[in-house]
């Protein structure tokens, strides 16, 4: 783990936690035992859980900051809330059922950093038994929705004209 306590990172990650219990846990566990080479912090939200997680994370990872809420702000809110405190040159917004794998923050830092255009990157989401899927979509339009819905589009997989409405064909 290569957290940052200092006043600048290469990367901020901010966790939004309501009731999260073991989840929130394993989540941080995750990015605690990390090799990346990247500088980063820690941000967990806490959207006035009333199961104790929010007092767990303080006393398990005592280098992450957390920001009591004390009150329900909603997803959204309570990201911005987390934003807000980053000092990191990138902000990543990670669900709390998420586990990080070694090397990904690396991945993702350096092609930010190798396509200064890019203002948004993703990686590549793995399910619990290990199959790959795209979580980005493109605007619904009615053929994508109908090619979708028909399983036209599991026919030619390959075609974006018929099956483009998920992104993540392109890893880095």
């Amino acid at each position: 783990m290569n957290p940052d306590p200092g006043l600048s990172c290469d990367l901020s990650i901010v966790v939004v936690n309501y009731n999260g219990g073991d989840e929130i846990l394993r989540c941080l566990e995750s990015l605690s035992s990390l090799s990346d080479s990247i500088r980063f912090e820690v941000i967990v939200v806490d959207n006035g859980s009333e199961d104790g997680s929010a007092d767990q994370v303080e006393r398990t990872y005592p280098l992450f900051r957390v920001i009591r809420a004390g009150e329900n702000l909603g997803f959204a809110r309570a990201c911005n809330r987390g934003l807000e405190q980053t000092r990191g040159r990138h902000a990543m917004l990670l669900n709390p059922d998420t586990q990080v794998t070694d090397g990904a923050l690396d991945k993702l830092v350096a092609a930010l950093g190798a396509h200064p255009t890019w203002g948004v990157v993703g990686p590549q989401m793995i399910d619990a038994d290990g199959y790959r899927y795209r979580a980005a979509r493109r605007f619904p339009t009615p053929f994508y929705l109908f090619a979708e819905i028909t399983h036209l589009s599991s026919l030619f997989p390959r075609s974006r004209r018929i099956a483009g409405y998920g992104y993540g064909d392109r890893t880095i």
